[in-house]
């Protein structure tokens, strides 16, 4: 074979090659297609993942306070509007103030200079037995029922008569059940109870009330007589009447004489 044909063959064999290089370029898009349209058919599935296992609630660790969410507590506004309209105010919200004097006792009753409730109620009266926590025991004299406000001198007749000088303690309690009556004693404290300072403390005030003792023998003074003055009294002239006497008769006595024996 000549030069001139290996030539020709070698190009025809270029030719071929190029021609079926661009039927496969041509085929390629079409295939990708194909494979496009066969994923659309191919429904979306993902993997699931596995569900965490929930643990038990005996197994769960409790919940600590700081984790408790604020607006579970009740409001202060919400307990408010919880309490009834006619519910009795608090002790520490009323005022009230007594004044008690060192004094001497007179016919079994003490005198309370000063006493100022807010809400009205009784001054009572409690003996020495109190700063021992004789709450109850101590109480000897309580006042009439005093009305809203300011009194003075209020006079407080004690249920034993004192034996000696004795430092007395003057309370200021409320009447809790409206009833005009004291009733802390009946109740075991859980009516009229004392009216209370802001530190939450009974509104108090004491004396020092003694005794004062009558003195058994009173020595009486002797009176001086003046002397009474001869010279300017006049001698006052008596007429004495003249006395009758009376004869007295005298009666005889019969006397009987013994005879005599002569003697031989």
């Amino acid at each position: 074979m000549s030069a001139r044909n290996q030539l020709l063959a070698v190009l025809a064999a270029l030719m071929m090659i190029c021609s079926s290089g661009a039927m496969v370029a041509g085929a390629a898009p079409a295939a990708v297609d194909e494979q496009a349209d066969d994923a659309d058919d191919v429904p979306d599935t993902e993997p699931e993942e596995p569900d965490e296992a929930e643990p038990d609630a005996d197994e769960q660790p409790p919940a600590d306070d700081d984790d408790v969410d604020a607006d579970d507590e009740p409001a202060d506004d919400a307990i408010d509007e919880e309490l009834p309209d006619d519910a009795p105010p608090e002790a520490t919200d009323l005022e009230a103030a007594v004044t008690f004097s060192d004094q001497a006792v007179e016919d079994d009753t003490v005198v309370v200079d000063e006493a100022e409730l807010e809400d009205g109620g009784f001054v009572v009266i409690h003996d020495s037995s109190l700063l021992v926590g004789e709450v109850f025991e101590s109480v000897i004299g309580v006042s009439e029922y005093l009305e809203p406000g300011e009194h003075e001198d209020v006079e407080i007749a004690l249920d034993e008569p004192l034996e000696e000088d004795e430092t007395l303690i003057a309370m200021a309690h409320m009447d809790t059940n409206d009833n005009e009556e004291f009733d802390f004693l009946e109740t075991d404290g859980e009516e009229d109870g004392p009216y209370l300072t802001a530190d939450e403390e009974p509104v108090t005030d004491e004396a020092v009330v003694s005794v004062e003792e009558a003195p058994d023998d009173v020595e009486e003074e002797p009176v001086e007589e003046e002397p009474a003055d001869v010279d300017d009294e006049e001698p006052e002239d008596v007429e004495e009447e003249p006395v009758e006497e009376e004869p007295v008769e005298e009666e005889p006595e019969d006397v009987e004489e013994e005879p005599v024996e002569e003697e031989p």
